[in-house]
């Protein structure tokens, strides 16, 4: 086990720069420091440190250095085709939630059931392919897929019974990540503009397209960047 305040072994190592971690490195720092957490039976809330966001050297200003935004894209087609798809299934849920009678509580507890679901629905995918030898599982399954992984050493490594891990997903230490509190009040929120007609839908969906296909990725980028 770990001690508080020291990076877990199986975290997203640092890299050299001044940037934040992109989105899945914080999501994978974050969920394995809260089951380390919930294993060493530490308090539900969530520890916040720097090192959960950004580069420890962020604050060494020596020398030379420059400020940029641009950043080289890597496996832009296959991003564009996961985007797609979750736009497509973010469309399909938008009548359903805007007559929905769930309350705001109602739509946060439903948030965190559905993200422990995803996640280990992407793993066991991404296991059955490779059980059936389809090695691209690899390289093309979300990267979502391997937070049960990483979960999985933890497990081994501290020989502790499997069946914590769904207990984890139940837990108040997973409500508590802040990338997982800060999506899921989002997107509840959202759904009460929507059952309350705050926000309206349009009728033809290609408007709803255009007006909603970037919400996923703004909540996204929002509970990535607000995290600490």
């Amino acid at each position: 086990m770990q001690a508080a305040g020291h990076p877990c072994p199986f975290r997203a190592p640092a890299v050299p720069g001044h940037d934040s971690w992109p989105y899945y490195k914080v999501e994978r720092t974050q969920i394995l420091k809260a089951f380390e957490a919930f294993l060493g039976g530490r308090p539900a809330p969530y520890v916040r440190e720097e090192i959960d966001a950004i580069c420890s050297s962020v604050h060494d200003w020596e020398g030379d250095y420059i400020v940029t935004v641009f950043t080289r894209e890597h496996g832009f087609e296959r991003k564009q085709a996961f985007k797609q798809k979750s736009v497509d299934a973010l469309l399909e849920k938008l009548d359903e939630w805007s007559a929905s009678n769930r309350s705001f509580e109602d739509d946060m507890e439903l948030e965190f059931q559905n993200a422990a679901r995803i996640y280990i629905e992407r793993y066991t995918q991404k296991a059955a392919r490779l059980y059936q030898g389809d090695f691209a599982a690899v390289v093309d399954s979300p990267i979502s897929a391997g937070i049960v992984e990483g979960l999985q050493l933890v497990v081994r490594e501290l020989k502790a019974d499997p069946k914590c891990i769904g207990a984890f997903f139940r837990s108040a230490h997973f409500r508590n990540v802040p990338l997982q509190q800060l999506s899921a009040r989002l997107y509840s929120a959202f759904k009460e503009r929507l059952r309350t007609k705050a926000d309206v839908l349009p009728a033809p969906r290609e408007d709803r397209r255009e007006k909603y296909s970037g919400l996923m990725f703004d909540v996204e980028h929002a509970s990535t960047d607000a995290k600490s």
